[in-house]
């Protein structure tokens, strides 16, 4: 297996300025939140017709200069997600 086909770990940092990453990844790569703020944060994402599953727990919520577990993602499509603590925080992954 070559390098570029190899799983990839995405680090995604959330800054302050009121909008959370967003990334282009491969199905198989996961990511990871990196708080790098003063304040909690918990990413979620909401399903089409389903609950709002808490992403990159544990901790959680995601404290100040602290990070996330991993999520791997195995199924394209696009993921909007946002912070259920600063509901105006919203960003996109989008899994091709």
């Amino acid at each position: 297996m070559s390098d570029s086909t190899l799983p990839k770990i995405v680090k995604l940092t959330i800054s302050p300025g009121g909008t959370l990453p967003s990334a282009s990844i491969n199905t198989s790569d996961s990511v990871f939140w990196f708080n790098n703020t003063t304040e909690n944060h918990q990413p979620v994402y909401t399903p089409s017709g389903g609950s709002p599953i808490d992403w990159g727990v544990p901790p959680s919520p995601l404290p100040p200069h602290k990070e996330s577990s991993q999520v791997v993602f195995s199924t394209a499509g696009k993921y909007v997600y946002k912070c259920t603590l600063h509901t105006t925080e919203i960003g996109t992954i989008t899994v091709t």
